[in-house]
């Protein structure tokens, strides 16, 4: 909804600079604008935004007159009690080797509603990349559309198409965020389903690295010192940092939970083995070993 004040330039002596942002401007009944302009004292000047369609969200836009800053602003009114909220869940699955493979999301109303519910939604980038069709790099076809719930109505579902390919990589995830709802509030912290898309190709090498972090079937470079680790990623070329270990312990990196990834884990003297699953983030600690003459294989 376009909203408006009017106010009246007073108090300055000669033309004076105005500017504004997040709205637009007139000065003495012409065009609304969003640029720079001049006023002098006496003139009248309208200032006009748009309002939130949604519910309890402020909007500000803020008037610059040679200086002196001025805000107007409007907060929609808070959902009735009435008023049914609308989420979205998450949704994870493999990709797929060919063509596209459907990622359904489910929307879903806290309860049935009298009137149509309308509620607009688009995709974003997390480290999958979307595009208008499967070409080169894209992992995912970019959504951005609205549904209507018909009175009565409590589900609806949407689907985003992922490209399917046969390169080993790390998962990779999007995000279905809804943007507005009509007649329902955006439910607090579900507004937002994440995508996940999970590597379901596997590596062909005559002699696997053992040193792949990342599971994309390239060696990354590494460095231990002292529990601290340093992993530069052939993935994306970033950085991981990791504290694992200490200064009577050893490295002994291998695939031990069978995810395709290594595993950061050491080896201590005494026997005691601790290693991070890639998998899940969990630690399993194993004693093997501890003879003097006995070394880890990795």
């Amino acid at each position: 909804m376009i909203q408006y004040s009017i106010y009246t330039v007073s108090g300055i002596n000669a033309v004076a600079p105005i500017s504004i942002t997040g709205g637009s401007y007139s000065v003495n009944g012409t065009s609304f604008t969003t640029g720079s302009g001049a006023v002098n004292n006496g003139n009248t000047v309208a200032v006009r935004l748009t309002s939130s369609g949604n519910f309890s969200t402020q909007t500000c836009a803020t008037l610059n007159i040679s200086g002196v800053h001025g805000s107007f602003c409007v907060t929609t009114q808070p959902a009735p009690a009435h008023t049914p909220s609308v989420s979205i869940n998450n949704v994870s699955q493999n990709e797929g080797n060919a063509g596209t493979t459907p990622f359904n999301f489910n929307m879903t109303l806290s309860s049935a509603s009298s009137q149509s519910v309308t509620v607009s939604y688009n995709t974003s980038n997390g480290t999958a990349v979307g595009g208008a069709n499967c070409t080169g790099s894209t992992d995912y076809k970019s959504l951005s559309s609205m549904l209507t719930f018909t009175p009565g109505q409590t589900s609806k579902s949407i689907s985003v198409q992922i490209c399917g390919d046969t390169i080993p990589e790390p998962n990779e995830t999007f995000a279905v965020t809804l943007t507005s709802a009509s007649n329902a509030a955006i439910a607090t912290g579900q507004g937002a389903g994440v995508g996940t898309i999970v590597n379901d190709d596997s590596c062909i090498f005559l002699s696997k690295p053992t040193v792949d972090f990342d599971g994309d079937c390239e060696s990354d470079i590494g460095i231990y010192r002292n529990g601290a680790w340093s992993i530069r990623r052939s993935s994306d070329d970033g950085v991981s940092h990791f504290g694992w270990g200490g200064p009577s312990w050893g490295p002994a990196v291998a695939d031990y939970d069978g995810d395709g990834k290594a595993d950061v884990a050491v080896y201590h003297s005494s026997g005691v083995w601790s290693i991070v699953r890639s998998s899940d983030g969990g630690n399993t600690v194993v004693g093997w070993g501890g003879a003097p003459q006995d070394i880890p294989l990795n």
